[in-house]
């Protein structure tokens, strides 16, 4: 468990390094134009299109996790939105501090049940 709780950490900490490094570029830049352009270009590759779509479909894979652990409703929707406006760092953090722990609760209930 400490092993799964330090990756998930480096995960966390290179997703908002990821983020950081987005913001930089987009402020190094400096025109607004230029970059929407660049921005525009490369959303128009089929690769780039692909690469989005399977990302957002992993992003969705944990909102169905989201959908099934949390049980309050307003803290389920601040959980979606957050997942999907900032996808993968949120939803790390969303493992690290609810996930995990509710997952291993039941697969322990459920061991004590079988034995």
């Amino acid at each position: 468990m400490i092993v799964l709780r330090s990756i998930l950490l480096l995960a966390t900490v290179a997703c908002l390094g990821f983020l950081g490094y987005t913001g930089y570029t987009l402020y190094a830049a400096g025109d607004p134009a230029q970059a929407l352009d660049g921005l525009q270009r490369l959303l128009g590759s089929p690769w780039v299109q692909v690469l989005l779509a399977s990302y957002y479909l992993g992003v969705l894979c944990f909102v169905a996790a989201i959908v099934v652990i949390e049980r309050r409703p307003v803290v389920m929707t601040a959980w979606i939105v957050a997942a999907l406006l900032l996808t993968y760092p949120a939803l790390v953090f969303w493992l690290l501090l609810r996930g995990l722990p509710e997952m291993g609760e039941r697969s322990s209930r459920r061991l004590r049940t079988l034995g």
